[in-house]
């Protein structure tokens, strides 16, 4: 017999499988749940999109460094090709061709600047806003925004010494952001060829300092040099690295020894008698490691081969000039010396070949109260100078295109005895 089943049977089967679908088991999320879900949706979305960022940020880093390998190689060329006229435009329009296949533009969309002054290639960076101060450059610079410029150097500059009061200072031209006091209470001194080092006078000795900018080793090379009558001053280092030269304290005797520090053996010329009057004010040498430049209080400049037991040649005629003390300054190719004129208020270049009938100076005037010693760079188509208190960098042939190197440092020059350009 069959078994029948009537609707109410029907409906509470059917309300029972409801129930067992919607049991706790399988309930729907709460509020709470999908927030939390959102919020870390969310996280994970920003972590990407700034992942995302970081690595667009890097790629076009990498893109503006490898422009930079190209525009500096490109340069190279162009001024191995134009040695007498280096390139002198602050775009890469006239690299086109010849040197770069296309006018590059930085991942920012901006055309690259070339610094020719300084030796730098610069891209405006994110903000696509110059800030940083390019010598003759038409765009103004705005200095109060943060400064995101990329920049590459494809013509290093080195670095100025000079000796201020009783302290010696560095100034990094390739990264001009401050100087620094390298050694106090010193008499002279004067970096190595290679940058490497510094030459100490203190007390009548040498020392040879090393890691100067950060942890300085000294090490001792003269104790006391014999025949130096207290100390020495304005200390001048050969090309070579092995010599040195300097003013005795007693301002009539030029002193060369050796730098190594197993030879001691010095020679002092006498150069100006005690009787009369007339004192050195600073020696530096020529490239060629074997002539000397120095310099008078009667204004005249003097040059001695030293390989000729200091046979001097005079260069200058003049007392009027009043160098100011301080060392002369050789071309990088040894046919000129510059020095600075107190009286005429001028900066002065002369041949290194002297003779009797001398052709007038090459005047560089420039408008300073107050003009102190000078240095050529080591290409010889800059020249560095102290004017009233600061440092300056100009162009040898043109000295309308200038730079105040330490215009936004507190310390200043006033007063500097030397300036060394390596």
């Amino acid at each position: 017999m069959k078994q029948r089943y009537g609707q109410g049977s029907i409906l509470r089967c059917r309300v029972g499988l409801f129930r067992q679908r919607v049991g706790p088991a399988h309930r729907a999320f709460t509020l709470l749940e999908l927030t939390i879900a959102v919020v870390m949706i969310s996280i994970l979305s920003l972590t990407a999109y700034t992942s995302y960022l970081d690595s667009t940020d890097e790629a076009r880093l990498i893109a503006a460094a490898k422009d930079f390998r190209q525009i500096r190689e490109a340069l190279r060329l162009y001024n191995e090709d134009h040695f007498q006229s280096p390139y002198a435009l602050y775009d890469t329009s006239a690299l086109f061709g010849r040197y770069l296949t296309r006018s590059p533009v930085d991942p920012w969309l901006s055309e690259y600047i070339v610094d020719p002054f300084m030796g730098r290639i610069i891209s405006r960076g994110p903000d696509g806003t110059l800030q940083t101060e390019i010598v003759g450059h038409p765009e103004a610079v705005d200095q109060q925004r943060f400064n995101d410029d990329l920049i590459e150097v494809y013509a290093p500059q080195g670095n100025l010494a000079c000796t201020v009061g009783g302290s010696g200072r560095f100034y990094t031209l390739d990264e001009i952001s401050g100087s620094g006091e390298v050694i106090a209470s010193i008499d002279a001194f004067s970096s190595t060829p290679d940058r490497g080092a510094v030459i100490i006078a203190r007390s009548g000795g040498l020392e040879l300092a090393t890691d100067v900018f950060s942890s300085p080793k000294f090490q001792q090379i003269h104790t006391a040099i014999e025949g130096a009558a207290g100390s020495l001053l304005e200390v001048s280092v050969s090309p070579g690295g092995q010599r040195f030269a300097g003013v005795t304290s007693g301002r009539d005797s030029l002193m060369v020894g050796s730098l190594l520090t197993n030879v001691k053996e010095t020679s002092t010329f006498k150069l100006m008698a005690a009787d009369s009057g007339i004192t050195l004010s600073g020696a530096s040498w020529n490239r060629n490691g074997q002539d000397l430049a120095v310099s008078t209080s009667q204004g005249e400049i003097w040059r001695l081969a030293v390989s000729q037991s200091a046979r001097p040649t005079r260069l200058t005629t003049q007392a009027s000039a009043d160098v100011v003390r301080g060392a002369p300054s050789w071309s990088g190719d040894g046919k000129w010396i510059a020095f600075a004129s107190k009286a005429q208020g001028e900066v002065l270049i002369i041949p290194a070949s002297g003779g009797r009938n001398l052709p007038d100076p090459i005047n560089l005037t420039f408008a300073g109260s107050a003009i102190g010693p000078v240095a050529l760079s080591p290409d010889g188509r800059k020249i560095a100078f102290v004017a009233d208190e600061d440092l300056w960098i100009a162009e040898r042939s043109n000295l309308q295109l200038r730079l105040n190197v330490t215009r936004d440092m507190t310390d200043k020059v006033g007063g500097a005895r030397s300036l060394v350009w390596r």
